[in-house]
């Protein structure tokens, strides 16, 4: 129940408890009035109509002795009727009066039931009465109990049912007594009156009481209500809301007051929040706090054990450490060593720095004297140098010496210092080994291609210094690892190193750049000089382990005039000039000129030329045909396919020019596989054309023949052209011996499972052996063209009779022998009386275009005169 609620109902409580108590007494102070105004005025106006009775009696004194005979409403004696006429006279002036004094609300009263008149004697007997008397006789005893001893005038009597009221008044004559009986209704239907109009009252006045209550609620409540809901508000956390002003003065000054304390209390309420925004920021200060402590404290804990351990460890590694502490006094000099010294170094007791400087290496003192310097005017902020320090008697060590500075002066000058010695001559020794590794080859003990540079550089940093460069290539060494085995190529490379080494004169640089090349700087010589130098090393007469050798070289060389030149490029052309050596035929030094830098470009455009000249189709083939000979009959045996070039830009180029340079850059792979495909097209195109199955001989290079998938490809090719494999041969030359040769075995074994022929290509010359002539699946031997060259030329001659013998043991070992490069008919001739079976050459026929190939399949065997080859007379197969 709110406090409005509970107001309302108490000040409604006191509002009807205060009207019905006033009510109450104003009902009973109406009904004592009334009653007292009734009663008095009652027995006035019945002692003034007794009176006036008595009077008029006085008057008429025959009616006194007339009247001894009670009355009885019906009697007709004139002095009875005179009486009874003025007392009903009276009765009704008395009714008059009393309705007129008392009001118009008891004249129906009256009416109803009119007051009595009675003329009574002194034995209570009605001597005169009205008319309902008579009708109903009054007992005496009645009124005289009524009026007995009474005095006070009144009384009453009950009567035919009902109450009444007796006023009396005693008559002077004759002991009558006057009395007026008043029914009871006439006094309740006043006080009856009296009583609705005082509830008439009260109910208005409670009516009024209520309106003014619930205006003054109203009036009073509505405030209490505003200044309520805001407190609630206010207590319910709503800092926004403010305190009305009532206009009542209690009232504004209650809402002043309640807005003053909002006011206070929001003011506290936000010092409160601030202080415990700022007590929740401490507390996690503090709590932060806390746990940093917490974890500097573990981190404290946790260094101090481990500087527990470090100090364990620090004394155990000085105690078995090869380092000795010092400390210097710079101020005084003095200077202490750690007793470990003497573990370390076998030196005398020293008590100051200079004690220590005079055991210092004379060498290498004003390196530390330098160091020191630098270290003690800030250029360094630690002291660090690599010195030799005397150790016993006659030694040295290599010592690292490290220092820091502890303690300065107020200037910041050190004062004092503390540093460490350290034994590193274990490590200056490894490092020197390291370093002599890294700048020499292990092998014959002369730099390599880095410890070169570095030397070279060193010696020549000045720019005074001049001489010569040279690149030197050991001859054939391949030839020596493939024959003899790596070992002897091994001793004699050590054996061609300790070569240099005998023939250095002066301060000449050598190096072994890799594998068979050598790199040598000749200074302060003139080309001359230079030469002479080199052209000892053409030929040399080596001792190894395996024997004496007889080792040839060659190279190029290059004129450095000593005005900052860059070694690389020097190398460069050197390497030109070694490479042009060896194409010359090998054992000789050449000078670098500039037209070996114009081959190499030349070089390099034809590389660059080749990468395209496939896409352009600048490639084509020629077919140089392959006779048999016999029985005075010429026979078309096979073709040989020759790669040619017609370039947009560089014209026709041989193939001695782009063969070497496709070998080189690798593009002989795709340009073998090229061939190969076209000479399976033109076998393909004359067994259509012809119906003749001829077979076609392609050049292989190693690298082709080693690559991956290589018999996979051929089989793919001759499936694409539908032709057998028997058509198809493969020229190699000796330089399988030269590579891998049990894979090149093992490839060409593939081929001949297959069918295709293999033939071995300029056979005795380079790596040309019987021992691994007998391994290789051949089936086509072919005679260099150097050995066919010197036929002819005497006879009985050592070339013919090499020749006769390789044409011997190859037909014996089953092999096919084809002479190669017969251009002259005296070579034909020699050949056919050696038992040669094939032969090419230009003599017979240059290498044919396809459509001219394909022009000699339909004639293939042509008939000669016996004496064709003894009349001179040239074959011409057009």
């Amino acid at each position: 129940m709110s406090l409005k609620t509970k107001v309302t109902l108490f000040m409604t409580i006191l509002l009807v408890m205060s009207v019905g108590f006033v009510t109450a007494i104003l009902c009973y102070q109406a009904y004592s009035t009334w009653e007292q105004y009734a009663f008095r005025l009652l027995v006035e106006k019945n002692r003034g109509t007794a009176l006036s009775l008595e009077a008029w009696l006085s008057t008429r004194p025959a009616l006194r002795e007339a009247a001894s005979v009670p009355v009885t409403g019906e009697s007709d004696a004139p002095g009875e009727a005179g009486l009874q006429e003025k007392l009903m006279t009276i009765a009704r002036q008395f009714d008059d009066e009393l309705a007129q004094d008392m009001g118009d609300q008891v004249e129906p009263v009256i009416a109803a039931a009119p007051p009595q008149q009675l003329l009574l004697d002194t034995v209570g007997d009605v001597l005169y009465a009205g008319d309902v008397l008579s009708r109903q006789p009054l007992p005496p005893a009645a009124l005289l109990h009524a009026i007995a001893g009474n005095g006070t005038g009144q009384g009453w009597v009950d009567w035919a049912g009902k109450s009444y009221k007796v006023f009396y008044q005693n008559l002077s004559a004759d002991g009558w007594i006057f009395a007026t009986l008043v029914p009871e209704e006439l006094f309740l239907a006043h006080q009856r009156d009296m009583i609705a109009q005082s509830a008439a009252i009260a109910a208005v006045t409670l009516l009024i009481s209520l309106m003014g209550s619930s205006l003054l609620l109203q009036r009073y409540s509505r405030p209490l209500a505003a200044l309520t809901v805001v407190a609630e508000q206010v207590g319910a956390g709503n800092r926004q809301v403010s305190f009305p002003v009532c206009r009542e003065r209690e009232f504004r000054t209650l809402s002043v007051c309640l807005e003053n304390m909002r006011n206070g209390f929001l003011h506290m309420f936000k010092e409160s929040q601030a202080q415990t925004e700022e007590m929740h920021s401490l507390y996690q200060q503090v709590l932060a706090s806390e746990k940093a402590l917490h974890v500097q404290y573990e981190e404290l804990r946790r260094k101090e054990a481990a500087l527990r351990i470090s100090e364990k460890r620090f004394k155990l590694a000085i105690e078995a450490s090869q380092n000795a502490l010092w400390e210097l006094d710079l101020a005084s000099g003095q200077f202490l060593v750690s007793p470990s010294h003497s573990k370390v170094f076998q030196m005398p007791e020293v008590s100051c720095s200079r004690q220590l400087r005079e055991l210092v290496l004379a060498e290498d003192r004003a390196r530390c004297d330098q160091a020191w310097q630098e270290y003690l005017s800030g250029i360094t902020p630690d002291f660090s140098c690599e010195f030799r320090l005397k150790d016993g008697e006659n030694g040295y060590l290599w010592v690292l010496s490290r220092a820091r500075t502890v303690e300065t002066d107020e200037f910041g000058v050190p004062r004092r210092v503390v540093g460490a010695i350290a034994d590193i001559s274990e490590l200056k020794r490894r490092s020197e080994e390291e370093r002599y590794q890294m700048t020499h080859d292990h092998l014959t003990g002369l730099y390599n291609r880095q410890g070169f540079l570095e030397a070279f550089q060193a010696l020549t940093q000045d720019g005074l210094i001049s001489g010569y460069l040279a690149v030197i290539d050991v001859d054939d060494f391949k030839l020596i690892n493939d024959v003899q085995g790596y070992q002897a190529g091994d001793e004699v490379l050590k054996a061609f190193a300790r070569q240099l080494k005998a023939l250095q004169t002066g301060q000449p640089v050598a190096g072994r750049m890799s594998g068979d090349v050598f790199l040598l700087f000749l200074p302060e010589v003139n080309e001359t000089g230079a030469r002479n130098y080199l052209q000892r090393l053409t030929s040399c007469l080596l001792e190894t382990p395996l024997g004496t050798m007889v080792v040839h070289a060659s190279g190029g060389l290059v004129a450095y005039s000593g005005y900052g030149q860059d070694i690389l490029a020097l190398l460069q052309k050197a390497d030109l000039a070694a490479h042009a050596a060896k194409k010359q035929g090998k054992q000789r030094f050449l000078l670098y000129e500039p037209a070996m830098q114009a081959e190499t470009e030349c070089r390099v455009r034809l590389k660059n030329g080749l990468r395209k000249a496939l896409q352009k189709q600048e490639m084509y083939l020629v077919y140089q045909p392959v006779y048999r000979i016999a029985d005075g009959h010429i026979r078309l045996a096979s073709f040989e396919a020759l790669a040619r070039w017609h370039s947009d830009t560089l014209g026709l180029v041989s193939p001695a020019e782009f063969i070497p340079v496709a070998e080189e850059s690798g593009f002989i792979i795709p340009l073998g596989e090229w061939a190969i495909r076209e000479a399976c097209r033109f076998i393909a195109t004359a067994i259509r054309d012809t119906g003749r199955a001829v077979t076609v001989f392609v050049n292989i290079s190693m690298r082709q023949l080693l690559g991956n998938g290589f018999v996979d490809k051929v089989c793919g090719i001759l499936n694409e052209q539908d032709i057998p494999a028997g058509c198809l041969g493969m020229e190699i030359t000796e330089s399988v011996l030269a590579t891998d040769f049990n894979a090149c075995v093992g490839v060409l074994e593939q081929l001949k499972a297959l069918g295709i022929k293999i033939s071995l290509d300029d056979f005795g010359t380079g790596y040309s052996s019987l021992t691994y002539l007998r391994h290789l699946p051949i089936d086509v031997l072919k005679l260099d063209k150097s050995f066919i060259d010197v036929l002819g030329e005497s006879e009985g001659g050592k070339g013919e009779v090499l020749a006769a013998g390789i044409i011997q043991i190859a037909q014996q070992m089953g092999y096919q022998v084809v002479a190669e490069g017969v251009e002259r008919l005296e070579q034909l001739r020699s050949l056919i009386g050696r038992g040669c079976d094939y032969y090419q050459g230009f003599y017979l026929s240059k290498p044919l275009p396809v459509l001219e190939a394909l022009e000699l399949l339909p004639e293939s065997v042509v008939k000669r005169e016996a004496d064709f080859f003894t009349t001179g007379s040239a074959i011409k197969v057009e």
